[in-house]
């Protein structure tokens, strides 16, 4: 017999519901399994507590008051919903945390890599670190370079439309000029 099915007839003998045969069975598995004799004696020990305690009769209205209590509690305890501004504030937060130790990362690149390389647990790790280092920064300097990129030429778009737009109000100062100049002279 495995202790699995010794503890199932344990519980089944406790209960009083262990067949004859069965109750052979698990004598002789308990006579030689010391855990499951101890756990034996122990549930034994805990119903003959249970059996021997005396019943405490709660007091008057006990049902009633503490349903009083619980209904106070949940009260106090409402739980708040996270507006926008909360919102917003966590997600500042974090990206100012980890904005921090990026920056306090890159920094001290050289010796945190250092730091990792000559401490036995993470030397394994350091070229790996170093490496990955060494891309993210190649990451970073292609995407300033691409945002430098947008930006020149929106600037020089701007720069393009700006000619353009001034184009069109001198033409439309001129008109104007004429417009109003004969309206001056018929009158």
């Amino acid at each position: 017999m495995d202790c699995k099915k010794a503890d199932i007839f344990i519980m089944k003998y406790l209960d009083g519901c262990l067949a004859t045969d069965d109750a052979k069975k698990l004598n002789t598995h308990i006579k030689g399994c010391e855990t499951c004799r101890g756990d034996f004696f122990m549930y034994d020990s805990i119903i003959k507590v249970v059996e021997t305690a005396t019943i405490t009769e709660a007091p008057p209205n006990f049902e009633c008051n503490v349903m009083e209590k619980i209904n106070s509690l949940e009260m106090a305890f409402t739980k708040k919903t996270m507006d926008y501004t909360d919102f917003l504030l966590a997600v500042w937060g974090t990206f100012s945390i980890l904005f921090g130790f990026g920056v306090v990362l890159s920094v001290n690149r050289q010796d945190i890599l250092q730091y990792f390389s000559h401490n036995p647990v993470f030397s394994d790790y350091a070229t790996t670190i170093d490496m990955l280092s060494v891309q993210a920064m190649q990451y970073l300097g292609n995407i300033t370079a691409f945002v430098n990129n947008v930006f020149n030429a929106v600037y020089s778009s701007i720069e393009a439309v700006r000619f353009v737009f001034l184009g069109i109000v001198a033409v439309l100062f001129v008109v104007q000029y004429f417009v109003y100049r004969k309206e001056k002279v018929q009158l």
